[in-house]
């Protein structure tokens, strides 16, 4: 059984600054899809670029993945849904594509990007019921972006580890 080292037994680094190295268990290792992931900022690329489509899939996955559909809609306002769904089959995650496709579906009408209020207020007049029920990204989902973001960041991994591995500056 192992423990947890506490901070007095953490190596100090910038003794002067009070800065410590951080637990080696506790830091990920800089891989080009942990730096997607960190990196997820869509407005980053061009319409077009497959990196764009990666950035929206991350932001889906780790959006919609813990918060729902719901949740996911009204953070990523400034891209349309359609966009959303032309990312996740440009990406090669087609059951995640699906699951999102009757989301939309059950919408009833598109949602373009827009300001946070209107989106706010579209999801209002459309959400339902039966949304509420769906309002989760399934397992099957989850594992297919997941995989297919996987792909995509060893395909593109000298471009990912160029990044800062935290994410962009804020």
């Amino acid at each position: 059984m192992g423990s947890n080292p506490t901070p007095a037994l953490l190596r100090r680094k910038g003794r002067a600054t009070g800065q410590r190295e951080q637990p080696q268990i506790f830091k990920l290792p800089v891989t080009a899809y942990n730096t997607l992931v960190m990196n997820a900022d869509y407005d980053r690329y061009a319409e077009g670029d497959v990196r764009r489509a990666a950035a929206i899939a991350a932001r889906f996955m780790g959006t919609a993945g813990n918060g729902g559909f719901f949740s996911f809609l009204t953070n990523s306002h400034s891209v349309a849904a359609e966009d959303v769904l032309a990312a996740l089959e440009e990406i090669g995650a087609p059951v995640a594509a699906a699951q999102f496709r009757g989301v939309l579906s059950a919408l009833g009408g598109p949602l373009p990007a827009a300001s946070w209020e209107q989106r706010q207020a579209d999801l209002d007049r459309m959400w339902s019921d039966a949304l509420d029920r769906m309002d989760v990204l399934d397992e099957a989902s989850d594992k297919d972006v997941f995989a297919a973001l996987e792909r995509h960041a060893d395909a593109h991994a000298a471009h990912y580890l160029s990044l800062p591995p935290e994410g962009p500056p804020r």
